[in-house]
């Protein structure tokens, strides 16, 4: 009897088994990798609303220093072309008039 010379390569079923152990590697895998994505999402949604709540409370820091030295005794400039909703929200005329700029009328609304 002649012994045949083995053929170099891999039988169907060692390809089988190979598949089948890296579809479930892969199954495994997947639904880590979206957790991941999903908390990289999250962090990324905190980060933004840290940054809006520290601009709310700079924004309210301002507004109750502008209350509080609006209680000074500057004059009033009152705009008969301007129609005031309350006392509240008129605000007082700068200290000086080479200050006047767009940002020092806050305040005034328009009819």
């Amino acid at each position: 009897m002649r012994h045949r010379a083995r053929q170099a390569g891999f039988t169907f079923m060692e390809i089988v088994v190979s598949l089948a152990i890296i579809a479930v590697l892969t199954s495994i895998c997947l639904p880590l990798a979206e957790v991941s994505v999903q908390r990289k999402k999250e962090d990324d949604l905190r980060i933004g609303l840290r940054q809006i709540r520290g601009a709310l409370d700079a924004y309210r820091r301002h507004s109750t220093r502008a209350r509080s030295s609006a209680k000074q005794a500057i004059p009033v400039i009152r705009n008969p072309c301007v129609r005031w909703s309350t006392a509240s929200t008129m605000r007082r005329a700068p200290a000086a008039a080479s200050s006047i700029s767009s940002g020092d009328w806050r305040g005034i609304r328009s009819p």
